[in-house]
């Protein structure tokens, strides 16, 4: 995943959202990467930011529609991890 800005998703989380009628909190870090790339063995310096999207509510979807909202949370979470990288 070294060019990726997000790795890709499993469905544990949103089949767990949607059974529990839970919303879904978006998380975004930037910085990690930067403080232990994966090429290296040791840590780095790295300042690390943390964003917290707005909850995804999970009203309407149900455990045939579980891949169409992980699909929803990776794409949010993306767009804003790219918005992220692109600020100075």
């Amino acid at each position: 995943f070294k060019d990726q800005l997000l790795a890709p998703f499993r469905l544990g989380a949103f089949v767990m959202a949607i059974q529990n009628n839970m919303p879904i909190v978006p998380v975004v870090l930037k910085g990690p990467r930067e403080m232990m790339p994966p090429e290296s063995k040791g840590f780095r310096h790295s300042d690390i930011r943390m964003d917290i999207l707005p909850p995804v509510d999970i009203a309407g979807y149900t455990y045939e529609d579980r891949h169409e909202l992980m699909e929803h949370c990776y794409q949010l979470m993306h767009d804003h991890l790219k918005a992220m990288h692109q600020q100075p």
